[in-house]
């Protein structure tokens, strides 16, 4: 897939800091690599994420948890390139929810831009296991935080619980997802992971040095 990649070399003969790689067609590969899992990656892919891409990138979280997450937004300079990944898988949006996202407030973009997020993690990243559904909401909370800021991450994770709430009284499942008896679109656990994403978003932040365009995204 990435064409035998060779290593640059400074002219020290100490390899470059920013390891990146040259392919057989003479593009750039840059690297993102933890402990547990190594992904090569095309610069301009950062915008328009192929879907080898995302798929490396979501198997590389899957297999590293939250410390790969964490670590690629902190060496790609933000959580833009997690938008445009989440921005490439659709959903429903028909009835009383188009009607929602189709607005033009900024609640609007930011309840989009969750269920965008929710449709990759969902598809990419859950397996079915409480870790891997706690991994979902923590990534989620944290991408919202960043981009709308607290409240806005508040109101969106939140209502996201409570519209499952909803389904599962229609369902007939609402006492079960109040009981916590598992298999509904509500649960408990839900909560905590959406506040323990916040905590971790704030955490990261505030473990870096204070610069204005970090919070640009804030309104």
């Amino acid at each position: 897939m990435h064409n035998n990649p060779v290593r640059l070399i400074d002219s020290d003969g100490m390899e470059a800091e920013d390891i990146i790689f040259i392919d057989n067609d003479g593009n750039e590969q840059h690297r993102l690599k933890t402990d547990a899992v190594d992904v090569i990656y095309n610069v301009k892919e950062l915008e328009a994420p192929s879907l080898s891409l995302i798929n490396d990138v979501s198997k590389a979280i899957r297999e590293d948890g939250f410390e790969f997450f964490e670590k690629s937004v902190t060496e790609l300079g933000g959580t833009d390139f997690y938008f445009n990944i989440a921005n490439t898988f659709e959903f429903n949006s028909s009835g009383w929810l188009g009607d929602l996202i189709d607005g033009e407030s900024l609640t609007s973009y930011s309840v989009k831009s969750a269920f965008h997020i929710a449709e990759w993690t969902h598809s990419k990243i859950a397996d079915g296991t409480k870790e891997k559904n706690a991994l979902e909401h923590l990534i989620g909370t944290f991408l919202i935080f960043d981009r709308y800021g607290p409240l806005q991450s508040f109101g969106v994770t939140t209502a996201n619980e409570v519209r499952g709430l909803y389904d599962d009284y229609r369902s007939g499942d609402f006492e079960n997802a109040i009981k916590s008896r598992g298999g509904t679109a509500f649960e408990w656990s839900d909560l905590k992971n959406n506040l323990r994403g916040a905590i971790k978003y704030t955490k990261h932040m505030f473990s870096r040095p204070f610069k204005k365009e970090n919070w640009k995204h804030w309104k």
